[in-house]
């Protein structure tokens, strides 16, 4: 049984224009994955013409084991868009996170996202297999950039300037 659901919110999360090459390989990689009958072999030939046969060999072991754990032992239904979307749903924004953490040398922070994704016992190996996804990145050549994904906030926090100081540069005609 997998834990894999699709995602059909129709707000908009985070544009997928905006996800870097390394993101972008990585979501609509675990796209196709879920949700199509022969993903293995279209994601294989997308990480060969992006990373080159030695990283991509890795980077595939580590993608494969790693969906595979994620799928059957999530903490909770995990929702991925479907694989043409426009837009990156909260759950590949974290995994993305994990990547960049994981290249970033942030490992508390992976650690944590890990533990937020898999119960206790599945952590130890879907780290490892995370951290060689990140290296197999890596070695490609293509890095994630962490703060692409984050969520922009709808509303500034930002003060209005006051409208006395405005109103003296208006010409009313």
């Amino acid at each position: 049984m997998t834990l894999f659901t699709a995602e059909t919110s129709l707000r908009q999360l985070c544009p997928a224009r905006d996800l870097s090459p390394a993101e972008r390989l990585l979501v609509r990689s675990i796209r196709t994955m879920v949700f199509t009958d022969n993903g293995g072999k279209a994601v294989a030939r997308a990480f060969r013409r992006k990373l080159g046969d030695a990283a991509a060999h890795q980077a595939l072991a580590a993608l494969f084991s790693f969906v595979g754990l994620l799928s059957g032992n999530a903490r909770r239904n995990l929702r991925f868009r479907l694989p043409q979307c426009r837009k990156v749903s909260a759950d590949e924004r974290t995994l993305v996170a994990l990547l960049a953490a994981l290249q970033a040398g942030r490992m508390s922070h992976a650690r944590s996202l890990i533990g937020w994704l898999l119960p206790p016992g599945t952590q130890e190996p879907a780290f490892a297999y995370a951290a060689s996804l990140a290296r197999g990145f890596r070695e490609g050549g293509l890095m994630f950039n962490g703060p692409s994904v984050r969520r922009i906030p709808k509303r500034s926090t930002e003060t209005a300037t006051p409208l006395a100081d405005t109103r003296k540069s208006l010409v009313v005609l």
